[in-house]
């Protein structure tokens, strides 16, 4: 069984090594594109490669967050190259899990190959009783939503089906893909999930927030609902919010979900205080979600550097003006 995952990070040194050492289990390679990083993600990907892992390491420094278009042009550079038996594009952020006691490779291997696979989302949430001293997020983090609200499912990809198309196209985040134009069908898995951790400290997702929406906006191809998540964030950003450790189990909640979408398009900012109860807030919570930790005998070595928000809302903005101004030139010269 060849198995190949393709992944486009970016700020993600917290998580990075745990991603790499849960799918180098079974992957005979990894193709990690890094985007425009900030923190220790290239060097923390390149001595897990000199370990012997079977890294891949590209990079792309454009402004634009170009995810689908570039992972695209990889998925069929390695269905060319290495005719892999499944091709798993993947975030950072997500663990390929089974739901029963099988290898990864002995499930895939039952799996027909006749169309892709959708995987559903586990979306995992920060805790305020979580070890916050423990380094890896999957001893860390270790309960998940109960109900996803909407489903949402990410695509993988078999030989057969690679094989046979022509125009091969992944959507924005590896939801869905296209083959000249028409959606390819999808079978949904019974067999697996992708355990996804979004939110993991307040640094990690102010960071993500602004680093993803400044990036998706140069994204001409698709409409700002492919990044509605980070837009809603991102507003209660701009009118002055600063998330905290208390915010983590909420947004974690929220992620993504049919209310996080119906508050962005109704513009309400999260301006009304909430006035319930420490108590009050515990329960609430404890009825969404179940605890179901990702099972990993793994360790992490390297510790993250992680850079801050203001940081790289700096960087984003000097490179936006370099940009800009190149433009100009051209354009008066």
């Amino acid at each position: 069984m060849k198995i190949t995952t393709v992944s486009w990070v970016r700020n993600e040194s917290d998580i990075l090594e745990a991603f790499v050492r849960h799918h180098a289990a079974f992957a005979h390679r990894m193709v990690i594109v890094d985007h425009r990083s900030q923190d220790n993600s290239r060097e923390m990907l390149e001595r897990l490669k000199r370990e012997g892992l079977p890294l891949d390491i590209r990079h792309d420094d454009r402004l634009g967050h170009f995810q689908a278009q570039v992972l695209t042009e990889i998925v069929r550079e390695v269905a060319d190259r290495d005719d892999p038996d499944w091709i798993l594009p993947l975030d950072a952020d997500e663990f390929l899990v089974t739901l029963d006691t099988r290898s990864i490779e002995k499930t895939l291997g039952d799996e027909r190959q006749d169309m892709m696979l959708s995987i559903p989302w586990r979306t995992y949430v920060p805790l305020p009783s979580d070890p916050m001293k423990e380094p890896h997020v999957l001893r860390r983090i270790t309960h998940r939503r109960v109900a996803e609200e909407p489903v949402w499912r990410k695509v993988i990809l078999p030989r057969t089906v690679l094989r046979s198309t022509r125009g091969f196209i992944l959507a924005p985040g590896n939801h869905a893909a296209e083959d000249s134009g028409s959606l390819l069908p999808t079978r949904e898995s019974t067999h697996l999930a992708l355990a996804h951790f979004p939110v993991r400290s307040v640094g990690q997702i102010t960071r993500k927030v602004v680093a993803g929406w400044l990036s998706s906006r140069l994204d001409t191809k698709h409409g700002r609902g492919a990044y509605f998540q980070w837009k809603a964030l991102y507003d209660e950003l701009l009118a002055g919010k600063q998330f905290t450790q208390g915010d983590l189990t909420e947004l974690g909640l929220t992620y993504a979900t049919a209310k996080q979408w119906t508050d962005l398009h109704d513009a309400r900012r999260g301006n009304v205080p909430d006035n319930r109860s420490a108590e009050d807030r515990r329960l609430s919570w404890e009825k969404r979600v179940i605890e179901d930790p990702v099972p990993t005998d793994g360790v992490v070595r390297y510790p993250p550097c992680e850079t801050g928000a203001w940081e790289v809302l700096l960087k984003s903005a000097e490179d936006i003006t370099e940009e800009l101004r190149r433009c100009y030139e051209e354009k008066f010269r």
